[in-house]
């Protein structure tokens, strides 16, 4: 599986939400497949814009 990190570019938001999901996937309290199984359904959408990002990544991280 593919993961990906935020880099420049991205908003405070959406940069600290991602660290705080990878933190997750690290300790074991957020599972990587849930990201992967997401990507396979909605890849023909492409990329999401930032607030729907933003969305997914605090639902992901239990946020």
């Amino acid at each position: 599986m593919t993961a990906y990190a935020a880099v420049a570019g991205y908003g405070a938001e959406e940069t600290a939400l991602s660290q705080d999901l990878l933190a997750r996937f690290v300790a074991g309290t957020a599972d990587p497949r849930t990201l992967g199984a997401w990507g396979r359904e909605h890849a023909p959408q492409g990329t999401p814009k930032p607030p729907v990002r933003e969305s997914l990544l605090r639902t992901w991280a239990g946020a």
